[in-house]
């Protein structure tokens, strides 16, 4: 099974009080039906063919699951659709409307991998959910592995979070239409991820029946998935969907479910130094993920989006790490064939001398620069980790390579995932002249350019400590910072593209070597990647100002396919001094979504870039309306909405939401006290905070805000 594309159908979880109907009905425009018993209805969310509640009575077939709330049958000659039973234990109509309401929201969806639900169909106090069929989930992978004593292999498990936490970007952006929905989050569970027939896709469903009750205890659902402020005080949020997320984690590496509580009240176990104990986890790389997950804040944890970021940045992509690795055991073996080629040179030329006398024949130089470059050789493999299978072979007989061959190979047996196109790419066919460039052989490279100067790569390669496809040598030369390579190359390849469209400039921009990039500006300024993306957006990117001064002449003011501008790449990156260098030129320019520079560091907290572009860019919206007051708000960003709250307060995005009721949304007291001026604002529908507040069970808000 190749990566795995996350398809979502549906993420809800049921957090009604219901001592506020009303505030459900006002905050959200919704007329209830009230609790008719005979009422029977439907609201169709996709293209599934339209059922009566009794024609779908007739039609259920074998029981397929059951739980304590639902059961999930069959549908007689409908082979592929399935319908979920919902039976709330309360027969409170409002926990049949949840789920309506839910479902509303889901079809103005336009994120390319969301499935609509289907349908759901009302009779009485029951409501059942047409949906597609399914033929596992993600807790069926968890026991098939552990009851195989095999882990899950790390390239499905990056697979999967990182298609999950992807879906929750979706779901927590407001521009979807998704964020003014009644549920403010989604308890993840692996029962509830399931996996469609060709297992190459799966569903992300939840029907949690948490209806607001005052105790943990008394809420449906497995506690273990739940954030210590949904069992503490009944909150959720979107911080609360990131720590399901991680427990997910923590059970798709260890094979087991962590215990927080471990049979104890949440109030005895979430106190002050709390701290999950990961010893168990020996990846590094995922430990930092959920050392980052895991705290008792919320405003701590990474955004969906953040988190997205940091797989991004902490490491390389699952369908990348296979090319590293082969690439790594393709040094290895040439470093291998280099040590056994430099060992029998070595015990030839000990034999020669002990049969001659001294300086007879063989130079002494001869037998020294044979030794410096066994040194120079094992030095390299110290570097790249490989000491042990240096020692295995410098003391294991030359001519046996069996030892040293399992030493490199670092294959995991047990991924039986299917090959990626990572391992369909053609050969690393680096030329003389490129390997030169790596060695910095300055005379090599000199005699090669006439015979190979301007060839390019037809495959890829890692270069220094990137990967490059259809690299060529100027652009290997500008990523290891020699100029003066640069300089004899430039008039054989400068101006040429790798295949992603990055030239040698926007190489040399993005590792910062700015003697380099000084050589290249003038053949290769204003030119663009694939994604219409600059040398200068690169550079910014990586907060390095002292190149970004040099390209400013030549590529300032420019945008991407996508609307992005320099600005806003230092921006959100938080390189105030990058900032500084740009702001008099391209601030108030907007994506093709409308997303200002300013927005972008509201949204990840970027309170110096946010000091610094609020006079020039505050009161700006995107093109939902949204501000980078809001974007702050909603991720509790608390210096940065003090900074924001004097230009922006007040103003509202399409549907009438302001940051006070992002801010209570995502449970930010704190927020909440410099937003309060905002409490008196109504949505479209006529709903305020307060009400909102109410609904979500935010009760020191509604306090807060009832003053």
């Amino acid at each position: 099974m190749g990566t795995v594309n996350l398809k979502l159908t549906m993420a809800i979880d049921y957090r009604i009080h219901l001592s506020a109907p009303t505030a459900a009905e006002n905050a959200l425009g919704f007329v209830s039906n009230g609790a008719v018993s005979d009422f029977a209805g439907s609201r169709s969310t996709g293209d599934i063919p339209m059922f009566s509640p009794e024609k779908l009575r007739r039609c259920l077939g074998d029981v397929l699951s059951k739980d304590a709330y639902s059961t999930v049958y069959s549908l007689k000659g409908y082979p592929h659709l399935a319908a979920k039973e919902i039976r709330p234990d309360d027969p409170h109509q409002y926990s049949v409307d949840a789920a309506e309401l839910e479902l509303v929201a889901f079809p103005h969806a336009s994120y390319p991998d969301v499935l609509n639900c289907g349908k759901i169909i009302r009779d009485r106090n029951t409501a059942f959910i047409i949906m597609d069929r399914h033929c596992g989930d993600l807790q069926q992978l968890i026991t098939n592995y552990r009851e195989a004593h095999k882990p899950i292999p790390k390239r499905l498990v990056l697979s999967l979070v990182r298609d999950l936490a992807n879906c929750l970007v979706y779901l927590h952006d407001p521009i979807n239409g998704v964020h003014g929905s009644l549920f403010p989050g989604a308890i993840l569970r692996p029962d509830n991820i399931l996996f469609t027939e060709n297992r190459k896709h799966i569903i992300l469903l939840d029907f949690e029946l948490c209806m607001g009750m005052s105790s943990w205890a008394t809420k449906t659902g497995d506690p273990a998935y739940m954030a210590p402020e949904t069992l503490l005080r009944n909150k959720a949020s979107p911080a609360s969907d990131v720590w399901s997320l991680g427990v997910i984690i923590y059970e798709l590496v260890t094979l087991r479910r962590p215990d927080f509580l471990e049979g104890k009240d949440p109030k005895d176990v979430f106190v002050d130094g709390w701290r999950l104990d990961l010893s168990g986890i020996t990846d590094g790389f995922i430990k930092s993920i959920l050392e980052r997950i895991f705290v008792l804040e919320p405003e701590r944890r990474p955004t969906a989006r953040g988190l997205v970021r940091l797989l991004q940045m902490l490491d390389t992509p699952p369908d990348e790490q296979e090319a590293k690795d082969k690439a790594l055991r393709n040094r290895c073996a040439s470093l291998e064939a280099a040590l056994n080629d430099a060992n029998n040179k070595i015990l030839s030329l000990e034999k020669e001398l002990a049969a001659k006398s001294a300086g007879a024949d063989i130079p002494k130089e001869q037998f020294g620069e044979t030794s410096k470059t066994l040194e120079k050789v094992k030095e390299i493999w110290m570097k790249i980790g490989m000491g042990d299978a240096w020692n295995a072979t410098d003391t294991a007989d030359t001519t046996d390579t069996t030892d040293t061959v399992d030493a490199i190979d670092t294959t995991d047996e047990t991924d039986n995932i299917e090959d990626t196109e990572e391992e369909h790419l053609e050969e690393d066919d680096s030329t003389d002249l490129m390997k030169a460039v790596d060695r910095n052989d300055v005379e090599a490279v000199k005699t090669l350019i006439p015979l190979q100067g301007g060839m390019q790569m037809k495959g890829c390669t890692h270069v220094d400590r990137w990967k490059i496809y259809g690299g060529t040598a100027l652009m290997r030369a500008a990523i290891y910072g020699h100029a003066e390579l640069v300089g004899l190359l430039l008039e054989k390849e400068g101006g040429i593209r790798d295949n992603s469209g990055w030239t040698a400039l926007i190489w040399a921009a993005r590792t910062g070597h700015i003697d380099c990039l000084e050589l290249l500006l003038e053949r290769e300024g204003g030119m663009r990647d694939n994604n219409g993306g600059t040398a200068l957006m690169a550079t910014v990117g990586n907060g390095y100002s002292n190149c970004a001064r040099r390209l400013l002449r030549k590529e300032i003011c420019m945008q991407d396919n996508n609307g992005t501008t320099a600005l806003m790449a230092a921006a959100g990156r938080g390189y105030a001094d990058c900032v500084k260098l740009l702001m008099n030129k391209e601030s108030r320019m907007q994506d093709s979504n409308g997303w200002t520079a300013l927005m972008c560091a509201a949204e990840l907290g970027r309170t110096d870039c946010v000091k610094l572009l609020v006079e020039m860019e505050g009161g700006m919206q995107r093109t939902d309306g949204m501000t980078a007051l809001m974007w702050a708000a909603q991720n509790r960003h608390v210096d940065c909405v003090r900074l924001l709250v004097d230009k922006e307060a007040g103003m509202r995005e399409k549907k009438g939401w302001t940051a006070l009721m992002f801010a209570a949304q995502a449970g930010s007291v704190d927020c909440v006290k410099l937003l309060v001026r905002e409490k008196n604002l109504r949505d479209n529908t006529g709903g305020d905070a307060l009400c909102m507040a109410k609904l979500w069970g935010c009760h020191e808000i509604v306090s807060l805000l009832s003053n």
